[in-house]
């Protein structure tokens, strides 16, 4: 019983990230453009990566929603058990640190790029 479960939970996670990753990719591209036509520059080093980060802060939402399910439900289903119920806090507090992580991560890097006048700093100009 434990194996079908194991094996329903990794398709379920694959189907339901396969449109997160089609979506990254029409996005942002994390190889810029200059690089694509011609040879890359220590000048294109910043762009690659402030798209790394936003591609992996776009694919860190939909393991934040799971992660955020999995603590809900284990939260709604075991109101007796406290292990459990602590285990659903945890998943919830871990997973809303990773985001937080994530998004200051980018923060950060678009500060150091936009502080140092390099290109690729579009979120720090926009903000």
């Amino acid at each position: 019983m434990k194996k079908k479960k194991t094996t329903l939970g990794i398709v379920s996670s694959v189907l339901f990230f396969i449109p997160a990753v089609s979506q990254a990719a029409i996005l942002k591209t994390i190889i810029p453009a200059s690089c694509q036509i011609g040879p890359c520059h220590i000048g294109d080093v910043p762009t690659v990566l402030s798209n790394l980060v936003w591609d992996l802060g776009f694919l860190s939402i939909p393991i934040a929603v799971v992660a955020y399910s999995y603590g809900g439900i284990l939260l709604i289903l075991s109101p007796a058990d406290p292990g459990k119920m602590k285990e659903g806090v945890t998943v919830i507090k871990n997973a809303s640190w990773g985001v937080v992580l994530v998004f200051t991560a980018y923060i950060i890097i678009q500060l150091i790029i936009s502080t140092l006048g390099l290109s690729g700093g579009d979120f720090v100009a926009t903000l």
